[in-house]
């Protein structure tokens, strides 16, 4: 970690702490910069964040660079810095940071995900009844039959607070009342009684 406004690690247990100008010669060398393999940048203002990762790429040619953008309309002066390993981060999330480090493109993916356009996030309730499915059967009808990505589950009650179960093994059952969530372009209509479904 390189900084000027803070004094001292703030995690000395877990981090090496640099104190002094981010792109001055003296803290790149002392924060061996040029033998990164990721490097982060978070800086107060999108011109230091410009002014630090010309200096990183001038020191070290293949570390991957994520950003931090103060104004999203800036994004794409920072990227502009090098197209090839600069992305920016909108938001200030460091889990989504330290994803998109250790894997190159996933903000991307995230925000179409999550924009208005293309695919999205969905869900569906299986009808209340006597009905029981294997997660991993369901998952293939929603791909083969519909084009959706079918992700997780979550129990039956009320949708808002019931915890999401991700990705579950391809023998999890799923029962009546339970909310199913997939990503599609458009929502998806079941035929639950059809005994192609049934476990």
């Amino acid at each position: 970690m390189c900084s000027q406004g803070t004094e001292r690690n703030p995690f000395p247990d877990f981090i090496d702490f640099v104190r002094g100008e981010p792109t001055s010669d003296d803290v790149m060398q002392r924060a061996c910069v040029k033998d990164a393999a990721k490097v982060i940048i978070h800086a107060g203002t999108d011109y230091e964040s410009i002014s630090i990762a010309l200096a990183v790429k001038e020191l070290n040619p293949r570390a991957p660079i994520v950003v931090r953008a103060n104004d999203p309309g800036k994004e794409v002066d920072i990227e502009r810095v090098d197209r090839s390993r600069v992305v920016c981060v909108k938001a200030v999330d460091v889990a989504m940071m330290v994803r998109e480090i250790h894997n190159p493109g996933i903000t991307q993916v995230l925000e179409k995900l999550l924009s208005s356009e293309g695919q999205d996030l969905r869900s569906i309730q299986v009808p209340h009844g006597d009905h029981t499915f294997r997660f991993g059967t369901l998952a293939h009808h929603f791909r083969e039959q519909h084009g959706a990505i079918l992700i997780g589950m979550r129990p039956a009650g009320k949708a808002v607070n019931s915890g999401s179960i991700l990705n579950p093994p391809f023998h999890a059952m799923v029962e009546a009342g339970m909310f199913l969530d997939y990503i599609s372009r458009d929502p998806v209509k079941i035929e639950w009684t059809g005994t192609h479904l049934r476990s």
